[in-house]
Protein backbone atom coordinates (compact mmCIF):
# COMPACT_ATOMS: atom_id res chain seq x y z
CA UNK A 1 0.00 0.00 0.00
CA UNK A 2 0.91 3.31 -0.82
CA UNK A 3 2.90 5.53 2.28
CA UNK A 4 1.49 9.26 2.87
CA UNK A 5 4.56 10.75 0.85
CA UNK A 6 3.05 8.93 -2.51
CA UNK A 7 -0.16 10.35 -1.81
CA UNK A 8 1.01 13.56 -1.20
CA UNK A 9 3.41 13.68 -4.60
CA UNK A 10 0.47 12.81 -6.24
CA UNK A 11 -1.83 15.49 -4.74
CA UNK A 12 0.56 18.03 -5.50
CA UNK A 13 0.55 16.92 -9.11
CA UNK A 14 -2.55 17.08 -9.87
CA UNK A 15 -3.08 20.42 -8.56
CA UNK A 16 -0.44 21.47 -10.34
CA UNK A 17 -2.05 20.24 -13.56
CA UNK A 18 -5.76 20.54 -13.32
CA UNK A 19 -6.50 23.34 -9.90
CA UNK A 20 -8.52 26.53 -11.49
CA UNK A 21 -9.61 24.78 -15.06
CA UNK A 22 -12.72 23.33 -16.32
CA UNK A 23 -12.31 19.13 -15.99
CA UNK A 24 -13.93 16.80 -18.17
CA UNK A 25 -14.91 13.77 -15.85
CA UNK A 26 -16.29 10.45 -16.35
CA UNK A 27 -16.00 6.19 -15.29
CA UNK A 28 -15.15 4.59 -18.18
CA UNK A 29 -15.45 1.22 -16.02
CA UNK A 30 -19.01 2.45 -14.70
CA UNK A 31 -18.08 1.97 -10.95
CA UNK A 32 -18.21 5.66 -10.05
CA UNK A 33 -21.53 6.80 -10.64
CA UNK A 34 -21.01 10.58 -9.41
CA UNK A 35 -18.07 11.21 -11.99
CA UNK A 36 -20.31 12.68 -14.68
CA UNK A 37 -21.97 15.29 -12.57
CA UNK A 38 -18.68 16.24 -12.23
CA UNK A 39 -18.47 17.22 -15.94
CA UNK A 40 -17.50 20.74 -16.77
CA UNK A 41 -17.40 21.64 -13.32
CA UNK A 42 -13.96 23.59 -12.07
CA UNK A 43 -11.38 22.15 -9.78
CA UNK A 44 -10.47 24.27 -7.03
CA UNK A 45 -7.55 21.96 -5.15
CA UNK A 46 -6.00 19.08 -4.45
CA UNK A 47 -4.55 17.99 -0.98
CA UNK A 48 -3.80 14.95 1.05
CA UNK A 49 -3.73 13.87 4.38
CA UNK A 50 -1.97 10.53 5.46
CA UNK A 51 -3.11 8.19 3.06
CA UNK A 52 -5.87 10.01 1.61
CA UNK A 53 -6.63 12.14 -1.20
CA UNK A 54 -9.62 14.76 -1.79
CA UNK A 55 -10.52 16.74 -4.77
CA UNK A 56 -12.96 19.70 -4.30
CA UNK A 57 -14.97 21.39 -6.79
CA UNK A 58 -16.95 24.54 -6.85
CA UNK A 59 -20.53 22.69 -6.39
CA UNK A 60 -22.46 23.15 -3.60
CA UNK A 61 -23.58 19.70 -3.02
CA UNK A 62 -21.35 16.84 -2.64
CA UNK A 63 -18.16 19.16 -3.96
CA UNK A 64 -15.66 16.46 -2.54
CA UNK A 65 -13.95 13.01 -3.85
CA UNK A 66 -12.44 11.30 -1.42
CA UNK A 67 -10.11 8.70 -2.87
CA UNK A 68 -8.06 5.69 -0.93
CA UNK A 69 -5.62 3.48 -3.18
CA UNK A 70 -5.75 0.34 -0.72
CA UNK A 71 -3.72 -2.00 -1.71
CA UNK A 72 -4.17 -1.69 -5.61
CA UNK A 73 -5.36 1.32 -6.66
CA UNK A 74 -3.31 3.31 -9.64
CA UNK A 75 -2.89 6.99 -10.85
CA UNK A 76 -1.73 7.01 -14.66
CA UNK A 77 -1.09 9.98 -15.86
CA UNK A 78 -2.11 11.14 -19.15
CA UNK A 79 -1.02 13.93 -21.62
CA UNK A 80 -2.72 15.43 -24.86
CA UNK A 81 -3.85 13.93 -27.43
CA UNK A 82 -5.49 11.66 -24.55
CA UNK A 83 -5.96 8.53 -25.62
CA UNK A 84 -8.52 6.12 -25.38
CA UNK A 85 -9.37 4.39 -21.57
CA UNK A 86 -7.56 0.87 -21.17
CA UNK A 87 -8.77 -1.54 -18.84
CA UNK A 88 -11.36 -1.31 -15.80
CA UNK A 89 -10.58 2.80 -15.15
CA UNK A 90 -12.69 3.89 -12.43
CA UNK A 91 -12.64 7.33 -12.94
CA UNK A 92 -10.80 10.12 -15.48
CA UNK A 93 -10.35 13.33 -14.18
CA UNK A 94 -8.18 15.70 -17.38
CA UNK A 95 -8.12 19.26 -17.85
CA UNK A 96 -6.99 20.97 -20.87
CA UNK A 97 -3.51 19.52 -21.41
CA UNK A 98 -3.19 16.89 -18.90
CA UNK A 99 -4.82 14.76 -16.40
CA UNK A 100 -4.83 11.33 -15.00
CA UNK A 101 -7.11 7.58 -15.27
CA UNK A 102 -7.33 5.63 -11.71
CA UNK A 103 -8.00 2.22 -11.43
CA UNK A 104 -8.42 0.11 -8.61
CA UNK A 105 -9.06 2.48 -5.66
CA UNK A 106 -10.20 0.91 -2.38
CA UNK A 107 -12.35 4.43 -2.03
CA UNK A 108 -13.41 6.59 -4.92
CA UNK A 109 -16.25 8.39 -3.72
CA UNK A 110 -18.06 12.10 -3.87
CA UNK A 111 -18.37 13.46 -0.03
CA UNK A 112 -20.71 16.10 1.31
CA UNK A 113 -18.78 19.18 3.19
CA UNK A 114 -19.93 17.30 6.43
CA UNK A 115 -18.77 13.88 5.65
CA UNK A 116 -15.12 15.37 4.66
CA UNK A 117 -15.30 16.71 7.85
CA UNK A 118 -15.59 13.68 9.78
CA UNK A 119 -12.89 11.93 7.58
CA UNK A 120 -10.33 14.37 8.61
CA UNK A 121 -11.76 14.26 12.11
CA UNK A 122 -11.44 10.35 12.16
CA UNK A 123 -7.50 10.37 11.16
CA UNK A 124 -4.40 11.40 13.11
CA UNK A 125 -1.74 14.40 12.40
CA UNK A 126 -0.58 14.51 9.24
CA UNK A 127 3.50 15.58 9.62
CA UNK A 128 3.50 17.05 5.86
CA UNK A 129 0.52 19.32 6.43
CA UNK A 130 1.17 22.52 7.58
CA UNK A 131 -2.16 22.70 9.86
CA UNK A 132 -1.00 19.70 11.43
CA UNK A 133 -0.55 20.00 15.25
CA UNK A 134 2.32 17.61 16.56
CA UNK A 135 0.48 17.71 20.00
CA UNK A 136 -2.51 16.13 19.03
CA UNK A 137 0.04 12.85 18.20
CA UNK A 138 1.63 13.40 21.77
CA UNK A 139 -1.18 13.46 23.59
CA UNK A 140 -2.69 10.56 21.64
CA UNK A 141 1.12 8.82 22.52
CA UNK A 142 -0.16 8.83 26.29
CA UNK A 143 -2.49 6.83 25.82
CA UNK A 144 -1.85 3.89 23.71
CA UNK A 145 -0.70 1.29 25.95
CA UNK A 146 0.47 -0.82 22.73
CA UNK A 147 3.70 -1.15 21.47
CA UNK A 148 5.22 1.98 19.90
CA UNK A 149 5.29 -0.09 16.50
CA UNK A 150 1.63 -0.97 16.63
CA UNK A 151 1.39 2.81 17.34
CA UNK A 152 2.81 4.38 14.51
CA UNK A 153 0.72 2.21 12.47
CA UNK A 154 -2.28 3.62 13.22
CA UNK A 155 -3.46 5.87 11.19
CA UNK A 156 -5.92 7.65 14.08
CA UNK A 157 -2.82 8.21 15.85
CA UNK A 158 -0.58 10.08 13.49
CA UNK A 159 -1.51 9.85 9.49
CA UNK A 160 0.88 8.80 6.32
CA UNK A 161 3.34 6.08 8.40
CA UNK A 162 3.26 2.68 6.87
CA UNK A 163 5.25 -0.53 7.29
CA UNK A 164 8.25 0.88 5.44
CA UNK A 165 8.38 4.25 7.72
CA UNK A 166 7.53 2.29 10.47
CA UNK A 167 10.60 -0.06 10.31
CA UNK A 168 13.11 3.06 9.77
CA UNK A 169 12.27 5.76 11.46
CA UNK A 170 12.37 3.69 14.84
CA UNK A 171 15.55 2.30 13.32
CA UNK A 172 16.81 5.80 12.97
CA UNK A 173 15.93 6.59 16.91
CA UNK A 174 17.41 3.11 17.88
CA UNK A 175 14.24 2.41 19.54
CA UNK A 176 12.97 -1.03 20.42
CA UNK A 177 9.94 -1.72 18.72
CA UNK A 178 8.09 -2.71 21.88
CA UNK A 179 8.45 -0.58 23.64
CA UNK A 180 5.17 0.57 25.41
CA UNK A 181 3.96 3.93 23.67
CA UNK A 182 3.07 5.20 26.90
CA UNK A 183 6.52 4.82 28.12
CA UNK A 184 7.83 7.60 25.53
CA UNK A 185 9.11 10.43 26.88
CA UNK A 186 7.78 13.73 25.45
CA UNK A 187 11.06 14.70 23.86
CA UNK A 188 11.21 11.31 22.70
CA UNK A 189 7.96 11.40 21.04
CA UNK A 190 8.58 14.79 19.75
CA UNK A 191 11.81 13.70 18.17
CA UNK A 192 9.76 10.37 16.04
CA UNK A 193 7.25 13.30 15.14
CA UNK A 194 9.89 15.48 13.11
CA UNK A 195 12.17 12.35 11.89
CA UNK A 196 8.62 11.56 10.68
CA UNK A 197 8.30 14.79 9.17
CA UNK A 198 11.59 14.82 7.37
CA UNK A 199 11.44 11.42 5.86
CA UNK A 200 8.10 11.97 4.63
CA UNK A 201 9.16 15.04 2.92
CA UNK A 202 12.09 13.65 1.20
CA UNK A 203 10.08 10.78 -0.53
CA UNK A 204 7.78 13.93 -1.49
CA UNK A 205 10.78 15.30 -3.32
CA UNK A 206 12.58 12.41 -4.43
CA UNK A 207 9.55 9.69 -5.48
CA UNK A 208 11.30 7.08 -3.04
CA UNK A 209 11.97 6.29 0.28
CA UNK A 210 15.06 7.27 1.47
CA UNK A 211 16.13 7.02 5.31
CA UNK A 212 19.36 6.40 5.52
CA UNK A 213 20.77 9.69 5.17
CA UNK A 214 17.82 12.33 5.42
CA UNK A 215 20.47 15.13 5.03
CA UNK A 216 21.31 14.08 1.21
CA UNK A 217 18.88 11.41 0.54
CA UNK A 218 20.24 11.90 -3.64
CA UNK A 219 23.36 10.72 -2.89
CA UNK A 220 22.40 7.92 -1.58
CA UNK A 221 22.87 4.57 -3.51
CA UNK A 222 19.63 2.71 -4.22
CA UNK A 223 21.77 -0.35 -2.61
CA UNK A 224 21.62 1.56 0.76
CA UNK A 225 18.22 3.40 0.90
CA UNK A 226 17.11 1.55 4.18
CA UNK A 227 18.30 0.43 6.91
CA UNK A 228 16.34 -2.91 8.10
CA UNK A 229 13.35 -2.79 5.71
CA UNK A 230 13.25 -5.85 3.78
CA UNK A 231 17.33 -6.02 4.20
CA UNK A 232 18.60 -9.64 4.78
CA UNK A 233 21.51 -7.47 7.36
CA UNK A 234 21.07 -4.29 8.95
CA UNK A 235 22.66 -1.73 7.18
CA UNK A 236 23.79 0.30 10.11
CA UNK A 237 25.78 -2.87 12.04
CA UNK A 238 25.34 -5.80 9.50
CA UNK A 239 23.47 -7.85 12.16
CA UNK A 240 21.13 -10.29 10.78
CA UNK A 241 17.71 -7.95 10.71
CA UNK A 242 14.63 -9.72 12.50
CA UNK A 243 11.16 -10.07 11.21
CA UNK A 244 8.58 -10.59 13.06
CA UNK A 245 4.75 -10.85 12.54
CA UNK A 246 2.58 -7.53 14.39
CA UNK A 247 -0.80 -7.27 14.32
CA UNK A 248 -0.83 -9.05 11.07
CA UNK A 249 1.89 -6.84 9.10
CA UNK A 250 5.84 -7.92 8.97
CA UNK A 251 8.17 -5.62 11.36
CA UNK A 252 11.44 -5.47 10.42
CA UNK A 253 14.01 -4.54 13.07
CA UNK A 254 17.93 -4.86 14.28
CA UNK A 255 17.85 -6.63 17.57
CA UNK A 256 21.53 -4.95 18.49
CA UNK A 257 20.57 -1.21 17.41
CA UNK A 258 17.29 -1.39 18.85
CA UNK A 259 17.79 -3.84 21.42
Amino acid sequence: MPEGHTLHRYARHHHRWLAGTTVHSSSPQGRFTGATELDGATLLRVEAWGKHIVYTFDLDWAPHVHIHLGLFGRFRPRKMPFPEPRGAVRWRLLGPARGFDLSGPTRCARLEPHMLAELTRRLGPDPLRKDADPQRFLDGLKRRRKSIAGALMDQSLIAGIGNVYRAEILHIHRMDPYRPANDLTEEEALAIWRTTAKALDVGVRLGRIVTTDLDRPREVPRTRKVWVYKRPICTACHTRVQVDMLEGRKLYWCPSCQG
